[in-house]
């Protein structure tokens, strides 16, 4: 498995799903996922176990090194 960020697996996820910033009510409100996604928030646990049911992958999927 390489080794991507927890940041790098969203962005595919929503890639491949054709979702946008502001259709993830799992991670937020569209600024926090902004933020999220820029490096400057981190995931939480609670935001990577919605993640994990919505898009059908283990929470383990985001287990890779932070973003930064």
């Amino acid at each position: 498995m390489p080794d991507v960020s927890n940041v790098d697996v969203l962005r595919y996820l929503m890639e491949e799903h054709g979702v946008t910033q502001s259709n993830l009510p799992e991670v937020g409100a569209q600024p926090v996922v902004s933020a999220i996604l820029a490096g400057k928030r981190s995931l939480n646990w609670r935001q990577i176990c919605e993640l994990s049911e919505r898009f059908g992958v283990p929470t383990d999927a985001f287990k890779g090194r932070a973003a930064g």
